[in-house]
């Protein structure tokens, strides 16, 4: 009996140390970025898009350092 509560006790440890465990953190949310951001650009699959990639995060950082100094500091 007293192994049987025992290994009932356990399991309800593990359920619960799992439940809590697995709990998703919520997302941060950035301070100054705006709800319309510019999308980041996708990663290329084939090395002919490298350059056309290399472009797009060039651009993509540009103005992400445009909007960050034309907004007011918080």
């Amino acid at each position: 009996m007293r192994v049987l509560s025992l290994l009932v006790v356990i399991a309800v440890m593990g359920f619960g140390l799992v439940q809590w465990l697995d709990r998703k953190a919520p997302a941060p949310a950035l301070a100054g970025q705006a709800q319309t951001a510019v999308p980041v650009p996708a990663v290329p699959a084939r090395p002919q898009e490298v350059a056309a990639f290399s472009q797009d995060l060039n651009r993509f950082v540009q103005d992400a350092a445009q909007r960050a100094h034309q907004e007011p500091e918080r």
